[in-house]
């Protein structure tokens, strides 16, 4: 993970997880304004960090992925929320150990974007998420009974690094298509 610019924190149980969001939370101010606010995926590893009593003495607003509210004003109010914050916390599905890349799946509550659109993206795993390298995470897709049964989604997202550009005039950039910065952490318990 350090060789591709991915911070990688190994938190002994959930809570320390969650405190170890916190700090990075705590540290990071968002690139503009003063307000501090983030996304999460609606998805049960997130959940289980409980992050709203983590961060009560912060005040900060955790907007999660619920798109059971399918209203279009709803939806408005979701991607606003997701661009307005500045730190993005997802689980996935598998994280390849080979080149530290997560594998997502998208699903219903499992947006993309909070991936991709704050600043800090902050991806939260189990030791059992590991898969060594790419021909194992093919194989696991393809005969573990629970993915064999759900199959492939529309969109399989795989990040490998904080988002790097180089394409005006050969100028390195950080965080032109995605985060500057990426947080793996991974549940050792």
């Amino acid at each position: 993970a350090g060789n591709v610019q991915i911070e990688l924190h190994v938190a002994g149980s959930v809570k320390s997880a969650a405190s170890t969001i916190a700090g990075i939370v705590d540290r990071k101010d968002p690139e503009w304004g003063e307000h501090k606010q983030l996304a999460a995926w609606d998805h049960p590893v997130v959940r289980q960090l409980n992050l709203e009593s983590q961060l009560s003495d912060h005040h900060i607003p955790i907007v999660y992925t619920d798109t059971k509210k399918t209203a279009p004003a709803d939806r408005i109010k979701l991607r606003t929320a997701i661009t307005d914050a500045y730190i993005g916390i997802t689980s996935a599905d598998f994280v390849v150990a080979h080149t530290a890349t997560m594998v997502m799946k998208t699903r219903p509550g499992q947006l993309r974007s909070v991936s991709l659109v704050p600043s800090i993206h902050i991806c939260v795993v189990h030791r059992d998420q590991i898969v060594s390298d790419l021909a194992e995470l093919y194989t696991r897709l393809q005969w573990e009974p629970v993915h064999k049964e759900e199959g492939l989604t529309n969109s399989l997202t795989f990040i490998s690094a904080p988002s790097k550009t180089g394409d005006i005039e050969l100028v390195m950039v950080n965080g032109a298509h995605g985060p500057r910065e990426v947080h793996l952490i991974v549940i050792d318990s």
